[in-house]
């Protein structure tokens, strides 16, 4: 049975039909979602339903994207958004401190699909969502990896890896605050893992990773169009330098040897030809993957 509904086929259907509409339509409002009222009150009737929950939700729309995935090259995108109740929240239950520590809301943090030929939207891979506690957490230090909010870095790799199996190729993109040493040595092997570098990081031959980066040969120099960045500013052509290499970057001081250690990656990525080595591109893949990125 879909998982649109853990018991009941009737409400399945229901969830099938609303999340066909959210994709045609382009809107979560109720009101653009039902053509007619029978249809917003059933829509209403299908989320408030005790046989419908947001896992279940979520595996259902990753089984349409597997499906979709198969045979494909594609890139996997994944980051964290926040959801602000702040002065609409005297009716919601559940709550926890939004991002400012005093605002009521919660946290998500989507895994989506691209077709990297059409750069078309494949769908949804998987989610996460949680609330923080409202009392102070233990300092960050004397956590377990996968006691910190950082771990859902490598949780949504290892969804990709396991939803996308018969995709051809899986190339998961993340920004900076993927930078976790977790997700750099525990990635699947089966996931292409790019991510724009956040961290100098020590390396085995006692330089850093952005040294490293900055003594690599520019591979390709070419004009780049900036666009403006406000009222007045006409943009501009920037001249950017493509550089790659591999380094072995060292297992921190605080990771079991036995949990993990030296992890050999590939940087690659681009920086404004003549910009100081501390502004200089590097991003992070293990050596079968790929890297890109920018650092500005």
């Amino acid at each position: 049975m879909s998982a649109f509904s853990s018991a009941d086929p009737r409400t399945a259907a229901r969830g099938a039909w609303l999340f066909d509409r959210i994709v045609e339509t382009g809107s979560v409002v109720m009101t653009q979602l039902g053509q007619t009222r029978a249809e917003e009150v059933a829509a209403h009737r299908y989320l408030s339903s005790p046989y419908v929950s947001f896992e279940g939700i979520v595996e259902a729309l990753s089984e349409r994207t597997r499906q979709a995935c198969a045979g494909l090259r594609v890139v996997v995108a994944q980051d964290t958004t926040e959801i602000n109740f702040k002065g609409r929240s005297a009716a919601r239950r559940g709550l926890g401190p939004a991002g400012d520590g005093t605002s009521p809301g919660f946290f998500l943090h989507p895994v989506v699909a691209i077709d990297a030929q059409e750069e078309a939207l494949l769908g949804l891979v998987g989610a996460q969502i949680w609330t923080r506690a409202a009392e102070k957490v233990s300092d960050r230090h004397r956590r377990a990896p996968q006691d910190k909010e950082s771990a859902r870095w490598l949780e949504g790799s290892r969804t990709a890896a396991g939803a996308l199996e018969q995709a051809a190729q899986v190339i998961m993109v993340n920004d900076q605050e993927g930078d976790v040493w977790d997700h750099l040595a525990h990635c699947p092997g089966k996931v292409d893992l790019a991510i724009r570098a956040r961290h100098d990081r020590s390396l085995a031959n006692g330089t850093t990773l952005f040294e490293a980066f900055a003594g690599q040969p520019a591979l390709v120099v070419t004009p780049v169009k900036v666009s403006p960045r406000g009222p007045g500013d006409k943009g501009r052509l920037a001249k950017v330098e493509l550089r790659a290499g591999r380094v072995t970057i060292k297992r921190p001081s605080n990771r079991a040897a036995h949990r993990s250690r030296d992890t050999d990656l590939r940087i690659g990525g681009s920086r404004r030809a003549g910009s100081s080595a501390r502004r200089r591109a590097a991003s992070l893949a293990h050596p079968h993957h790929l890297a890109g990125g920018e650092r500005r």
